[in-house]
């Protein structure tokens, strides 16, 4: 059985009732959030991202130029 939780909850004993003997698959993110909680089947599952290459290109341009407009403005 699935159980989800909204993003960016501050996780309580309460919201994890009933999972402490099941196996349970989490973020890292929400495993440390958990810590203290968890039971001895619950994982970690680590996140990778893939940027496009277009993308990162982008970005790498604009916080060039942030970082150059602000060592112009000191």
């Amino acid at each position: 059985c699935a159980r989800s939780f909204r993003d960016y909850l501050r996780f309580q004993v309460s919201d994890l009732e009933g999972l402490k003997h099941s196996t349970v698959l989490m973020t890292s993110k929400d495993a440390v959030k958990c810590r203290e909680m968890a039971g001895k089947n619950w994982w970690s599952v680590p996140q990778e991202v893939n940027v496009d290459n277009v993308f990162r290109i982008m970005l790498v341009k604009l916080l060039k130029e942030k970082i150059c407009a602000n060592d112009r403005a000191i």
